[in-house]
């Protein structure tokens, strides 16, 4: 007995150690039962099982042959993943959604009355939703999956079955291959990426991870802007604050409320993971209103107060056929800091996302600013510098004709030798002075009810540029109303 408990040790640390060199395939993973099952359970236990299970149902559903039972699926795909307020609602872009209800609804048209043999039911009807969803997965919950400890147990399970004793590598060319052989330094590969820097691929696969296996990203890592991803991301925030073992509630008043996550996120996996912060309150009044006193000059110069210098880099317009979702405007800014603290500066993308569209009142009634970190040729990384990381994402939405709700998400790294306990204090209380200035600038705190109109707050023709940003929502708004809206809504 002895012996045995001996021989799977070692075989144990063996297939630990062949694991370290073998780069684990998704599509591998889901063509091995097992596996699959592995990773399912993984999604669940970390309370993201929905996109797997609407993977797999539409996998039955392009299967499936006859297409009256088509039609019966799409019915049940339909309720559950896609029309809001589903049971297991997907984070889907407005675009894709809106491109399933619209089909969904002429299919219906369609088969109006028709008998099961004469029924028509496309294959391809959730293709797009199901390409974005296997890609979320792929990126962002896959590889934590490989890293966890699920993902070891079930190797050694595995590795004790027959087929696969004695020989654990069948077991790990089954489900990846082997990374390709570390070059030496005279011999690094070098990338030029989309934003026009240089980086050192080998040396960025080959960092030490500093996130733990329930650490999540924040943005989407393969986009330079501001993505359909990183937008699908904030949604998913705001439908998880109800959610007490991932939000913890730090302070509460009526109509207010500050959370911080249970769970750590990271920009990049190298830079470690910090706690989220949440500000979101109710108010009184028109959503749009207060949005718009977001562009206010007396809100552009709060702003510029913390920044010594700040500029346009540059301004993207909306192309998805590229791979631009939404248009971005590029800043540079240098903060203003003191001395002992050493000189930081920053490059962002921003965009303005209008949705939810309202055809009564022929307006959007959610709107929502997002930043991210990003690099740009004209920015390169300076030795004088440090470049600090930094998202926020503010969201204004109208809950009733006389009530809006808004959403405030802040993470930020000042990197260089920052402790990263002082790091995440730093960024609360920066965040809840920022929270407090919104309250006491824009709403009244007798009544809740945002401040009466006056001479600084701007109408819909004075909106303070800040950078682009109010030709951001522009061009987005009228992009929307060209390409996305029906005819008949306009």
């Amino acid at each position: 007995m002895l012996a045995i408990h001996h021989h799977h040790k070692q075989q144990e640390h063996e297939l630990e150690s062949l694991k370290q060199n073998y780069k684990f395939n998704i599509e591998a993973v889901f063509d091995h039962e097992s596996a699959r099952d592995c990773f399912r359970k993984f999604l669940k236990d970390n309370l993201n099982e929905d996109p797997f299970m609407f993977y797999e149902m539409v996998e039955k559903y392009q299967k499936t042959r006859l297409d009256k039972n088509r039609f019966d699926m799409a019915v049940e795909i339909m309720n559950t993943f896609i029309v809001v307020s589903a049971k297991h609602e997907l984070n889907l872009s407005m675009t894709i959604r809106n491109d399933i209800l619209k089909n969904w609804k002429v299919i219906q048209e369609l088969n109006e009355g028709k008998s099961a043999e004469l029924m028509e039911c496309p294959t391809d009807l959730f293709q797009k939703a199901q390409n974005v969803i296997f890609s979320e997965l792929k990126q962002d919950n896959f590889p934590r999956f490989i890293d966890s400890e699920q993902f070891v147990k079930y190797l050694k399970k595995e590795a004790r079955k027959s087929q696969f004793k004695g020989s654990p590598a069948t077991l790990l060319d089954l489900l990846g291959s082997k990374k390709a052989m570390e070059r030496s330094d005279s011999g690094l590969s070098h990338e030029l990426t989309e934003s026009g820097s240089l980086e050192d691929m080998s040396v960025v696969e080959n960092k030490p991870s500093t996130i733990a296996d329930n650490d999540r990203p924040l943005v989407d890592p393969h986009s330079v802007y501001i993505s359909s991803k990183d937008y699908d991301i904030v949604n998913e925030l705001i439908s998880s604050l109800n959610d007490s073992s991932r939000w913890k509630v730090v302070e509460e008043k009526t109509g207010m409320k500050t959370l911080t996550s249970a769970h750590n996120y990271y920009l990049n996996p190298s830079d470690g993971a910090l706690p989220l912060i949440c500000f979101t309150g109710l108010a009184k009044g028109n959503h749009k209103e207060l949005f718009n006193l977001i562009f206010s000059q007396h809100f552009e110069k709060k702003m510029s107060a913390l920044q010594k210098r700040k500029l346009q880099l540059d301004y993207i317009k909306i192309n998805p056929e590229n791979g631009v979702d939404y248009p971005n405007s590029i800043i540079y800014s240098e903060l203003d800091t003191h001395f002992p603290i050493s000189k930081r500066d920053l490059v962002l993308a921003k965009t303005v996302i209008p949705d939810l569209y309202n055809p009564e009142t022929d307006d959007f009634d959610r709107y929502s600013i997002i930043q991210k970190p990003c690099t740009h040729q004209d920015a390169p990384i300076s030795k004088e510098f440090i470049r600090v990381s930094l998202f926020s994402a503010i969201i204004v939405e109208k809950k009733t004709n006389d009530t809006l709700r808004y959403y405030m998400f802040d993470f930020m790294d000042l990197k260089g030798k920052v402790p990263k306990k002082l790091l995440s204090g730093i960024a609360r209380f920066a965040a809840k002075e920022f929270h407090k200035y919104l309250q006491k600038q824009f709403i009244n705190p007798r009544d809740g009810r945002i401040k009466s109109p006056s001479a600084d707050s701007p109408t819909e023709e004075e909106l303070y540029s800040s950078e682009g940003m109010v030709e951001l929502l522009h061009d987005h708004i009228n992009y929307i109303r060209e390409h996305i809206l029906p005819k008949n809504t306009l």
